[in-house]
């Protein structure tokens, strides 16, 4: 497959009978960010090794490096992890172009910060340690879920 650039956007429409899932997973392209120019990497490689949920356009490109072994040697030295879902849209790799930021129009993503997060990350500040957030994308799904002022359990699109 062909990867799509993350400015190329298009309309089309499957078959009738066709769910929107079915054509993207059959017929779409694979987005990539902007600076990566050149890939001979494979459509799966785009993918964190924690995905679960289907869903996203595009993958959080910051995790990209974890493997398990990576993880597993964080676990053992004591770091803990918590994971959050996160549907990236394509507008993650647009660049703004608005001359006002305000008339920038976004495309949509979807998060889940659950209760259970929210207790790891809350346990972990109250202990004195530290919470990182990997990539741009998690920080966006942090905020979102601590708009009132406190982290709240989320999943909206």
């Amino acid at each position: 497959m062909t990867p799509l650039r993350a400015d190329a956007s298009f309309n089309s429409k499957p078959p009738p009978a066709v769910p929107s899932r079915t054509a993207s997973c059959n017929w779409g392209k694979c987005p990539l960010p902007p600076y990566i120019t050149q890939s001979t990497a494979q459509d799966e490689q785009y993918q964190t090794i924690y995905s679960e949920a289907p869903g996203a356009v595009a993958a959080p490109t910051a995790g990209l490096h974890f493997t398990p072994q990576l993880l597993d040697r964080l676990k053992a030295r004591g770091i803990g992890q918590a994971l959050i879902t996160l549907h990236v849209g394509i507008g993650t790799f647009r660049p703004v172009e608005a001359e006002n930021i305000t008339a920038h129009s976004m495309h949509g993503e979807w998060i889940e910060v659950s209760a259970e997060t929210i207790q790891q990350i809350e346990a972990t500040k109250a202990s004195g340690g530290r919470v990182i957030a990997v990539g741009t994308t998690v920080v966006r799904a942090l905020e979102g879920a601590a708009q009132a002022g406190s982290l709240e359990p989320c999943g909206a699109r």
